[in-house]
């Protein structure tokens, strides 16, 4: 019975550390060329064989999409990126288990790029 609980409890331990962190974006939206942080709900608690990396991409962009991405350091609870310079609608991708593969999703937010006029001109 010892070695029962002792399995289960080692299965559930390693289950856990399999998840992977939730997102959000803030602010969303993003006036064009500002910041924007992606905030986990944890640390990234990344692995030698199972790092992580976010890139901003304009929906539908196929998911290995890599321009201007940045891997994410260990124990990192956000990340500050810049906005793209082009007004519309985007996506903050997170990737893990690099470099054992070379893109996994794990999780999308949607980020609208609006331009600096609409923010002058809701005042």
């Amino acid at each position: 019975m010892r070695t029962f609980v002792l399995v289960s409890f080692v299965t559930l331990l390693l289950a856990g550390c399999n998840e992977r962190p939730k997102m959000t974006v803030e602010p969303n939206p993003v006036v064009a060329d500002t910041t924007v942080w992606a905030r986990f709900d944890r640390p990234i608690n990344g692995r030698a064989v199972d790092q992580y990396w976010i890139v901003i991409a304009p929906v539908g962009a196929p998911t290995e999409y890599r321009s201007d991405y940045r891997s994410v350091p260990r124990s990192a609870e956000g990340m500050q990126l810049q906005a793209p310079s082009q007004p519309g609608d985007y996506e903050v991708r997170l990737h893990g288990d690099w470099p054992k593969r070379d893109h996994n999703l794990v999780r999308t937010v949607p980020l609208r790029v609006i331009p600096t006029t609409e923010i002058v001109g809701a005042r």
